[in-house]
């Protein structure tokens, strides 16, 4: 008959994978049995028969009065293995120099180190239950998962009230009536989205900083950064030492062709310019032909400034336009300009400078060519041309003159009378009635008809004088 008990010292913070294990081995009689012996030790799930958990082999075991003294796992690579104790119940079974197990099996109870688990970096939940906690030995903690990949690695179906949405493994902070959920979608459509959930209260989420305090917030749709209470969809407000927006790139604003109203709107409540542009700005053509434009209410101004020329443009609410000037009384009003010359200058220039332009200034208008003099082309293709009313110039080669309120035509200048002729002048009286005619080319001779010739300061009448009957005998005083 043998006797044995089971026993254990606490050595060490660590829980060793080691069973310390002494039993009293005697014979038939009673006396106990000499030493060294060989000892079989086997786990069993069972008190008889049962499936074998663990074995190990202990050779010379050394023995004093019958007294055995063994560490089970000592023999086995990495000391015993969980699988050794994962049963419900776990029995003892001892062979002695390979004969027949001892009876009966004792079963395993607590042992020093059983208040903390056998692998001290594993605590399971019971098994009718599909979550767990775990600690792996890298520090990594694990909620849902036996196999966490980070420090807090959280995993789950359900949900969280109000939930975030089935397939959502959620980590919430919440007191039953407020909370804040953290969601990483694991399933369908939205696979990999990330969702912040608030409920209750104000359901904003904050983002502070020590040294800024509150530094934004999310509130109702609305982002608000300087303010918790943003009443449009980007409410950014700043002190005036900083920069409320700065972007050091491209920035883009647009808005759905099929919408009204402006797509960028800048305005302010203090004084002040609402819009400053310190660098350059550019327009793009395209867009702007399309659908674009600036847009301001009431009689707002738009000026663009430059710090060394002060305003350089500036469209007035009243939809004048001042270049140079920042009170425009026209709807195109220009100041500034100099005295145009061949060489340059001028307060309007169309046309290239190195090729056939015109330019203009204050009191006059140049036709230039690449420094040098050319034609100014008034109506070329055709129609009329009219100074002041009084002087009109015709693509029939006629000029025309008027008389103070232009209702009668009392000069006419032909460059030609009729195909293959000479030029005709004609001067009218008030009444419109021809009075005197000047025919260059009246059958290849010079011609004038009037009522009346006056010759002052003589006249020499050896040269041909001709005087036609139809225009009546010669009277006294018509010469």
């Amino acid at each position: 008959m043998a006797l044995w008990t089971l026993g254990g010292v606490l050595a060490q913070a660590e829980v060793p994978r080691l069973i310390p294990y002494q039993g009293f081995l005697a014979d038939p009689t009673g006396d106990p049995l000499p030493g060294p012996v060989d000892l079989t030790v086997t786990f069993y799930d069972a008190a008889n028969a049962g499936a074998v958990l663990f074995q190990e082999d202990h050779p010379g075991v050394p023995l004093q009065n019958g007294v055995f003294a063994i560490d089970i796992g000592s023999e086995t690579t990495g000391g015993l293995p969980d699988a050794g104790l994962d049963a419900t119940e776990v029995w003892l079974g001892l062979t002695v120099d390979g004969g027949t197990e001892l009876t009966p099996r004792v079963r395993l109870g607590m042992v020093p180190f059983s208040a903390k688990s056998r692998a001290s970096e594993v605590l399971v939940r019971p098994d009718t239950f599909t979550a767990a906690v775990a600690a792996d030995g890298s520090g990594n903690v694990g909620v849902g998962t036996q196999t966490p990949l980070a420090p807090l690695h959280v995993e789950s179906d359900g949900k969280w009230s109000p939930d975030v949405g089935n397939g959502w493994g959620d980590l919430s902070v919440t007191n039953g009536t407020v909370g804040l959920s953290i969601g990483v979608a694991t399933g369908g459509g939205g696979t990999g989205d990330v969702r912040l959930w608030t409920t209750g209260g104000t359901e904003r989420l904050i983002f502070t900083t020590a040294a800024l305090g509150d530094a934004m917030a999310i509130t109702e749709g609305r982002l608000g950064i300087g303010t918790l209470s943003p009443t449009y969809p980007l409410y950014v407000i700043d002190d005036d030492s900083n920069n409320a927006i700065f972007a050091g790139g491209t920035v883009r604003i647009s808005k759905g062709l099929n919408t009204t109203g402006p797509g960028l709107s800048v305005s302010r409540t203090t004084s002040g310019s609402p819009f400053f542009v310190s660098e350059r700005t550019e327009i793009d053509g395209n867009a702007l032909n399309a659908h674009g434009g600036i847009f301001g209410s009431g009689d707002r101004d738009l000026i663009l400034n430059d710090a060394s020329a002060g305003d350089v443009l500036m469209v007035g609410g009243g939809g004048n336009v001042g270049i140079g000037t920042s009170s425009p009384v026209t709807r195109l009003h220009i100041e500034g300009g100099s005295d145009v010359s061949l060489s340059g200058g001028g307060y309007i220039t169309l046309g290239s400078v190195t090729g056939a332009n015109i330019a203009l200034d204050g009191n006059e208008i140049m036709a230039r060519n690449n420094g040098a003099t050319s034609p100014l082309y008034l109506n070329n293709d055709g129609g009329e041309t009219w100074l002041s009313g009084a002087l009109r110039m015709r693509d029939t080669g006629e000029l025309s003159m008027f008389n103070e309120d232009g209702t009668v035509e009392t000069v006419q200048l032909k460059g030609w009378e009729a195909s293959g002729q000479g030029a005709e002048l004609r001067l009218r009286n008030l009444a419109g009635t021809t009075t005197i005619e000047i025919d260059a080319d009246f059958g290849g001779d010079g011609r004038i008809i009037t009522q009346e010739l006056q010759i002052t300061g003589g006249s020499d009448l050896s040269e041909q004088f001709d005087i036609h009957a139809e225009h009546g005998k010669v009277e006294p005083g018509m010469v």
